[in-house]
């Protein structure tokens, strides 16, 4: 379509240019102001045409509530305008430096003139206002629809209707209510009460069968009472019929309607017993009216003072009974478990006297519980085969679970053996109990009631540890052992249902061939027919069928890998450090570690280690070693050609560890501010002088949590566990020699163990302020001495308790060693008048019966004794 010619003026050349310069550039077409539901005011700038950027409008945004808060509104929206436009004015194009052909010069007489904005602003107040007339105008269509909505309510009868759609509605109304009451009402009880007692009352007469009356009439109140009690009779015929153990509610049914011991009127126990269903020779009522009693003469206590020996109860600890009371202070029983409380006021302790239960009913123990006799055997059996602490802050507090203050306290037991142990042994010795309560099923099973009725005081002891850096860092190691075992499990188990899949794709193919020879059975002469080709095919299939298998199946090295995964995890299963360094090393044949071969604990047996089964077996094989000259160091990657290479050894695990760091003390930021302040200043003469403790800072050992992948666990539990085989080992043979030294020492031969205590510091009662910085220290030495008493050993007749040690075939005191002695335990003593005869068990378990006379009593004697200096 050809463009329309322009109209010719009659001006000349230089307005002609002018006007052409000013066609090239955007011309304002219109201004225009609108308010959005959000009370926003819009101002938009339409233009003539389109800028160099492509906008032929642009829009200035305000709330009209900021606009408002200046003098001059309209003035404050032509100028947001104007910075609108001189930004928008400012920015480049994206394909070079151009910048927008907008200026606000040419729009002086549109953007400067003051009517223009103030007309624009009327329009917007006038919208305001419109708006604002319209809500109004919606609100009060809406309260006159609410009105005429309560009033058809009100002209309408009374319906059923339904229930309320939701709780949100039911609340809602209950508020609406409550609200209107306490309004009406002041909140004054008087007038509420008499307010619902009327509206009942309308409720009543406008609504045929609603009953809400405050005061039952007379007629009302028998026709309610029949029907309480038909609702009573049925219940509790349901519970007299009833298996279940229903007697306590019965009890507290027959405490409240029936009457009491001291009521001669049988008629009316039979009446009652008959309107309610109950049988009156019955335990329960029995035991009911007896309640009763007790709660009538507890009513009749009410007001006077308590005495001792009633039971009461008191704050936060249930009820007990008065063992002593003053006027300062009470002392209190408290059940169930007899612990005396004093309460000093007496006023603190909040005595009530004890409300007897009304629906209190104990039944006689039954025959098919357990014994009683049972219970002590059993609970006699841990407390002699389990180790209770000689420590005596070692207490185990048990608090009741429903009154606390009431707690049981004794010293703690440790339990080091399994249950099953424990029952291997209780079977032994209490054969008759055992057989009674052990599993057929599972004989060797300990059965729960050994569980059960253990001392409540006893626990799982842990590792046993002699507290140095070595123990207790193993111990900390341990601590990620659970999560790399689940890693490294699943990883096995993606392997093993790898092997599983390719075998039985393998039995089916198999199985396929052989079906295929059965249907296509052909003769000796058909087989000769065959000719090369088809044979040289089946070679090819039996080759890649083989491959295949080949790939599903694990090579030798595979195998071997897989072995030391499987040995790595056993190793990291074990409960106790002792049995994770057994499985490091070559199994000794006493199966202790102290008799283990040197070359297994150091580390140089070829056959055995930890770093045979990770660091030089399985580390090497899961990952790659490359060289990176930016960094000039070895980087690891996981080996994509090993099937074992998985992502699960990227996990992440937590363990804890002992490490050293610097200790923040005053000295060392002092130390830290001069080293700063030396280095912001020239270097001096003095700069280059040697300080001995310059650089010395106080270290604090902290146990640290770290985190890293599982090759980095097991990397630290490598490292870990070689240092400790070698420690414990050396702690097993130390613990040996000792107990052969307590086995096999004489009398006349003195023990002495000293060993560091603590340093302290020695202050003056009386010191002077100067006295203060001159304190003097001391060391604490505890030595402990323990010999065998002569008297004892020298003793060839007398009593020998269960449980002594003796040396058999032992010489008397002074005289040479015999070296056919041996030390032994005590297990009976038998007296037969001038024969007395001991039956003992030896260091290996045998029983030897032997004469009084040839036993040497070992009792030891110990002193402990402290040295300061």
């Amino acid at each position: 379509m050809p463009p329309k010619p322009q109209r010719k003026t009659k001006a000349d050349a230089s307005s002609v240019d002018s006007e052409a310069a000013c066609s090239e550039r955007p011309l304002i077409d219109g201004i225009s102001v609108t308010v959005d539901k959000k009370k926003r005011v819009n101002c938009v700038i339409k233009f003539s045409s389109k800028c160099v950027c492509g906008n032929h409008q642009l829009v200035t945004s305000a709330s009209y509530n900021s606009l408002i808060q200046f003098d001059d509104p309209a003035i404050e929206m032509m100028e947001r305008t104007i910075e609108t436009i001189k930004r928008h004015g400012k920015k480049r194009i994206s394909d070079g430096d151009t910048k927008c052909d907008l200026e606000v010069e040419k729009f002086d007489f549109a953007m400067r003139n003051d009517l223009i904005w103030r007309g624009l602003w009327a329009n917007v107040t006038s919208q305001v206002l419109q708006a604002e007339k319209a809500a109004r105008d919606r609100s009060d269509l809406q309260a006159k629809k609410h009105e005429e909505k309560a009033a058809a309510v009100a002209k309408k009868p009374w319906e059923e209707g339904v229930e309320f759609k939701n709780r949100k509605a039911k609340s809602d109304a209950l508020i609406a209510t409550m609200d209107i009451i306490q309004q009406r009402t002041g909140k004054s009880i008087t007038r509420a009460k008499e307010l619902l007692t009327s509206v009942a009352t309308k409720l009543n007469t406008q609504i045929d069968g609603f009953d809400s009356k405050f005061v039952f009439e007379e007629k009302k109140q028998q026709k309610a009472m029949d029907f309480m009690f038909d609702r009573a009779r049925t219940c509790i015929k349901s519970l007299t019929s009833n298996t279940n153990n229903n007697a306590q509610l019965l009890t507290g049914v027959a405490a409240l309607f029936l009457p009491g011991t001291n009521d001669k009127q049988s008629e009316s126990m039979r009446t009652c017993c008959e309107q309610l269903g109950l049988n009156r020779k019955a335990e329960y009522t029995r035991k009911g009216r007896e309640n009763r009693e007790r709660h009538d003469e507890y009513v009749s206590l009410k007001g006077e003072e308590l005495k001792v020996g009633e039971m009461v109860t008191v704050r936060g600890g249930g009820c007990g009974e008065i063992h002593e009371m003053t006027s300062e202070s009470i002392t209190i029983h408290l059940l169930p478990w007899s612990s005396e409380t004093t309460y000093k006021p007496a006023s603190k302790a909040r005595a009530r006297r004890l409300e007897p239960r009304l629906d209190e009913y104990e039944r006689e123990r039954r025959s098919d519980t357990t014994p009683i006799d049972w219970i002590n055997t059993i609970d006699a059996f841990h407390r002699e085969h389990n180790a209770t602490s000689p420590n005596k802050k070692d207490i185990a507090i048990l608090r009741h679970p429903q009154f606390p203050r009431q707690q049981k306290s004794a010293p703690r037991i440790y339990r080091y053996e399994t249950w099953d142990e424990l029952w291997g042994t209780f079977q032994t010795e209490h054969a008759h109990i055992a057989e009674k309560v052990m599993n057929p099923k599972y004989p060797n099973e300990c059965p729960m009631i050994l569980r059960t009725h253990a001392p409540w005081e006893m626990t799982k002891g842990t590792n046993s540890s002699c507290l140095c850096i070595n123990c207790e860092g193993t111990n900390a190691a341990k601590r990620g052992a659970r999560a790399a075992v689940n890693f490294m499990s699943t990883i096995i188990e993606e392997i093993e249902d790898g092997i599983n899949d390719g075998d039985n794709d393998t039995v089916m193919e198999d199985a396929s061939i052989i079906i295929d020879d059965g249907d296509n059975s052909i003769s000796n002469d058909d087989d000769d027919a065959i000719n090369n080709d088809d044979d040289d095919d089946d070679a090819e299939v039996d080759a890649e069928d083989d491959a295949e298998d080949d790939a599903a199946a694990l090579s030798s090295e595979e195998q071997s890998t897989l072995n030391k995964i499987n040995r790595v995890i056993e190793i990291m299963q074990q409960p106790y450090k002792y049995d994770m360094c057994m499985k490091c090393i070559c199994p000794p044949e006493t199966g202790k570690l102290e008799d283990a071969k040197f070359s297994c604990v150091e580390g140089s047996c070829p056959s055995c280690g930890m770093d045979k089964l990770w660091s030089n077996g399985v580390r090497k094989k899961i990952l790659t070693t490359t060289y990176d000259s930016d960094t000039s160091e070895f980087v690891y990657s996981l080996n994509k050609n090993c099937r074992f290479a998985s992502d699960e050894w990227l996990n992440e695990v937590e363990w804890r560890t002992y490490v050293y760091k610097e200790k923040p003390t005053v000295a060392t930021h002092a130390r830290e501010v001069r080293r700063q302040a030396a280095a912001a200043r020239p270097p001096g003469e003095d700069d280059l002088d040697y300080s001995p403790t310059e650089g010395t800072t106080a270290r604090n050992l902290v146990l640290e949590t770290q985190r890293g992948t599982i090759i980095d666990y097991l990397d630290h539990l490598e490292k870990q566990l070689e240092k400790h085989i070698i420690h414990r080992n050396l702690v097993c043979s130390e613990h040996r020699s000792k107990l052969q030294y307590e086995r096999n020492s004489r009398p006349l031969s003195c023990l002495r163990e000293i060993d560091f205590s603590e340093n302290g510091g020695m202050d003056n009662f009386d010191q002077v302020q100067s006295e203060y910085w001159d304190s003097e220290q001391y060391t604490l030495m505890m030595a402990i001495i323990s010999f065998l008493q002569v008297d004892a050993w020298n003793k060839t007749k007398g009593l020998l308790e269960e449980g002594d040690e003796v040396t058999v075939n032992g010489e008397l005191a002074g005289e040479p060693i015999d070296k056919e002695s041996f030390w032994a335990v005590v297990k009976k003593y038998s007296k037969d008048g001038d024969n007395e005869t001991v039956t003992v068990e030896d260091a290996d378990g045998k029983l030897h019966t032997l004469p009084r006379s040839l036993l040497r009593l070992r009792t030891r004697h110990t002193i402990c004794i402290g040295l300061v200096g």
